[in-house]
């Protein structure tokens, strides 16, 4: 009986690696690297006495990169037997000092058969971390070789094969907020002296007054209260003038009316 051979030969998810590997139809977003002769690069890199071919120099997310492929495996990481695949950081003499740039990255291979990008990447999204000292990550145990060898399982058909990445990169944009809440904050009080309290029923406004580094005034809606509730209760607010506040303010406060015959 003929041995049946399962094809995509891979789980959803590798506790090994900590990697998700998946299918999709969509191509990688940043950079395609297509061999049109894998055996040929195999004997030239033999030839050459080189472990690993590099690509040509792309930019992703405002920073420029290169694939690194281990044909072989990169048995510096314990990955003979394995394809090996990374990406590296170029050009770095243009970022500041002790620059650092935190990471995620997607690894494509082209499944010929299926017409699918087998795509793997870090489980619940982990990021990868770069600087000065470590400019490359990725992927030493990719794929098995023999794996990738075998024309059934569709990554190495016809002597070509296509690999592929996704960058995305975690840099802050100086955007944020602080909430700022005083332990302790200090008294301030304003006086709102009203002339002529009865001669008008439109509403009165105080003149701006700061507190607490924010603008305000009082508003008195109709001194015989408002319309929903006329003659029976004074209305008043207090009301922010600061145009800083973008977003909202806490504010403690209380409003009195003084008794001008017992003070």
């Amino acid at each position: 009986m003929a041995e049946v051979k399962t094809h995509n030969p891979f789980p959803i998810e590798d506790p090994v690696s900590d990697t998700m590997k998946l299918l999709r139809d969509k191509p990688p977003a940043h950079y395609i690297l297509q061999i049109d002769s894998f055996s040929l690069l195999l004997k030239i890199l033999e030839k050459s006495d080189a472990k690993s071919y590099d690509s040509m120099t792309f930019e992703a997310c405002g920073y420029k990169w290169k694939l690194s492929l281990y044909p072989n495996g990169d048995q510096k990481r314990n990955a003979k037997g394995f394809i090996s695949l990374y990406l590296r950081i170029e050009e770095t003499n243009a970022l500041p000092v002790g620059w650092e740039i935190n990471l995620n990255c997607t690894f494509f291979v082209l499944d010929q058969i299926q017409e699918k990008f087998l795509t793997i990447q870090d489980v619940c999204g982990k990021f990868r971390h770069l600087y000065a000292l470590k400019k490359d990550t990725g992927l030493p145990r990719l794929m098995q070789l023999d794996v990738f060898e075998d024309e059934e399982n569709g990554y190495l058909v016809q002597d070509k094969c296509v690999f592929g990445v996704e960058v995305s990169v975690n840099s802050y944009k100086g955007r944020g907020e602080c909430l700022a809440m005083p332990v302790k904050p200090s008294s301030a009080t304003y006086t709102w002296k009203i002339v002529d309290y009865s001669k008008s029923d439109e509403p009165r406004l105080s003149e701006a007054f700061t507190r607490q580094d924010f603008k305000w005034r009082l508003i008195m809606l109709l001194p015989r209260g408002t319309k929903r509730d006329e003659a029976k209760y004074l209305s008043l607010y207090l009301n922010s003038l600061d145009s800083k506040i973008t977003l909202s303010v806490y504010a403690e406060f209380k409003l009195r009316v003084k008794h001008q015959l017992n003070g």
